[in-house]
C-alpha cells in the first residue's frame, strides 16, 4: 500500500471497527487514499500501535482503543463523537 499523503481534501469522516489488522485495516487504507478521514476503532492496543503510525502516514486517521462490547464505553464514544460534529446522521 502506498504511504503517501492524500490531498488535504477531506470528503468527511468514516468510523471503521477492527482497524488494527486484516479487512478493517485494508478498508482504512482505501478510505484514506480516497480522501476520507478515518476514525479507527480497535480492541487490540499492541497490534494497533504499529497500524496507527502506518495509517497516519497515508491520511487523517484518529485511533480509538475501544471494546464495543462494553456498553458504557461504547455509549460514551458515540456521545463524544456526536459532540465533535465529525459525523452526522
Amino acid at each position: 500500500m502506498t504511504e503517501s499523503k492524500t490531498s488535504e481534501t477531506n470528503l468527511g469522516w468514516v468510523v471503521v471497527t477492527g482497524a488494527s489488522r486484516g479487512i478493517g485495516k485494508s478498508i482504512c487504507e482505501e478510505l484514506l487514499l480516497s480522501g476520507y478521514g478515518v476514525l479507527g476503532i480497535s480492541r487490540q492496543s499492541e497490534a494497533f500501535n504499529n497500524t496507527v503510525a502506518e495509517l497516519q502516514k497515508i491520511g487523517k486517521f484518529e485511533p480509538f482503543f475501544l471494546d464495543l462490547r462494553d456498553n458504557e464505553a461504547s455509549e460514551k464514544f458515540w456521545i463524544e463523537l456526536d459532540k465533535s460534529k465529525k459525523i452526522s446522521g
